[in-house]
């Protein structure tokens, strides 16, 4: 094992007239490249270097590792000055990139051992790829970030990437954060074991889901593009929804304890799918899916299971609001005590415990059928709630324990329903309902905004 000195001479890497003592460096040896080291290229891959150091490096070269060749580091490495190349640097040790370095966005960095991660360069690619453990020594900075194999360990720091994000099934990964600042980045993290803690989009120009996305909280302002991918977060964290942009992707919520939204969940026409099994959802905005549909049921089948959603005086708006899992019985309750618009309601058939509360002074609007049929109806007697359907909706089945006002430009009672709901044709007038009071009179579900 030896120290070598790149020269200040440019040259090859493989020149031994370009290093200090002369030789290429051999395995093991620790290489330095300082501030009066010159252009380096690597044209031919290096032998497992035991360290490599370029603090300082830049003023007189850079080095650049060509295509297909690899710069290979088996220990630590510090990085500085510029850092071209098409080719791959693997570290297995401790990495550090320092914040005046420079680095080109087709020169990949692997890592594949034991060590502390540093990045201040926002255009280096990033790739886990390990049997051992990288840990964050600070927050991060990259350009692509890939997970493929091995452990993260992210010490409660974030990793900002502005390029693609691309997390493997079968990798660990705890506690860290990732904030995507770049536009159409590609994006999946799809092991639901091993999920983002926070996940931050910032993309200005959408993101792509190029596969599922697992995190336990979302922020941000940013846009996701229209996909067939989901957003899924299966272990919410308390007030996990953060995120004020544009959600063009469905999502997929799963709570372990009873969790309030920290927000209002907003889709673009999305599907959103809240499960839990006995725990409740309280919203701290709307829940709104525009044309996407809402499905609430239980995770787990079996009399009494149900996953509820509490709207704490928050709108609720869909094309579809589905109770229970049609077949299996996985029940869905719901509490309105604001304003919903929906076109149909429909309860699974085999979910006998499924529930729809409206509390006091609930305005509900149904524009398609609202078929409570498989629904156990409770209403509140504080402020007698109401329904009102619009050309082309109707109630059947709505069997509640109190009086509930229903409103229509005709008779809108599907059938099935019992004495305590009251049809009000042409939409008479209700004393003391919402009706009476400028809000609903038929409007579909489009102009209600959470």
């Amino acid at each position: 094992m030896a120290l070598k000195t790149f020269g200040t001479d440019a040259g090859f890497w493989n020149n031994a007239a370009s290093w200090i003592p002369a030789g290429e460096p051999a395995g093991a040896d620790d290489v330095v490249f300082n501030a009066a080291s010159a252009s380096c290229s690597v044209s031919a891959t290096t032998n497992a270097l035991g360290s490599f150091d370029s603090t300082g490096y830049g003023a007189a070269g850079s080095l650049t590792v060509n295509a297909g060749q690899m710069l290979n580091i088996d220990g630590n490495a510090i990085f500085d000055g510029g850092v071209f190349g098409d080719g791959d640097v693997t570290v297995s040790g401790d990495c550090s990139i320092a914040a005046g370095a420079t680095w080109a966005a087709s020169l990949d960095l692997i890592l594949d051992g034991d060590g502390t991660l540093l990045s201040e360069v926002t255009t280096v690619p990033i790739e886990i790829n390990t049997a051992g453990t990288v840990t964050l020594g600070a927050d991060v900075y990259c350009g692509d970030f890939t997970m493929t194999a091995g452990t993260l360990a992210g010490a409660n720091f974030t990793i900002t990437v502005s390029g693609d994000l691309n997390g493997a099934n079968g990798v660990t990964a705890n506690n860290f954060g990732i904030t995507m600042t770049g536009d159409s980045p590609n994006m999946a993290w799809i092991d639901a074991s091993e999920q983002i803690t926070l996940l931050t989009i910032n993309c200005a120009v959408g993101a792509v889901f190029t596969g599922s996305v697992y995190c336990k909280s979302i922020a941000g302002d940013g846009i996701v593009a229209n996909t067939v991918q989901r957003l899924r977060i299966t272990e919410a964290l308390d007030n996990f929804w953060m995120f004020t942009g544009t959600m063009g992707a469905s999502v997929f919520l799963q709570l372990y304890a009873d969790r309030s939204s920290g927000g209002a969940i907003i889709t673009a026409d999305k599907a959103i799918t809240v499960q839990a099994v006995q725990k409740t959802l309280t919203m701290d905005g709307g829940l709104c899916a525009g044309t996407g549909d809402i499905l609430i049921h239980s995770a787990a089948a079996g009399e009494g299971n149900f996953s509820k959603v509490d709207m704490n005086g928050q709108r609720l708006i869909c094309d579809e609001l589905d109770l229970g899992l049609v077949g299996i019985n996985h029940s869905g309750w719901i509490i309105v005590d604001g304003i919903m618009a929906v076109r149909n309601l429909t309860g699974g058939a085999a979910s006998t415990t499924n529930t729809f509360h409206f509390g006091p002074g609930s305005h509900v609007e149904f524009s398609g059928l609202a078929d409570f049929d498989n629904i156990a109806v409770t209403a509140s007697t504080d402020m007698p709630p109401e329904i009102v359907c619009p050309a082309g909706g109707s109630v059947a089945n709505c069997v509640p324990n109190n009086p509930i006002a229903l409103f229509g430009d005709a008779n809108v009672d599907g059938g099935g329903n019992n004495e305590n709901i009251t049809d009000f044709v042409n939409n008479q007038d209700y004393p003391g309902g919402l009706m009476m009071r400028g809000i609903g009179g038929g409007h579909a579900a489009v102009p209600f905004t959470p």
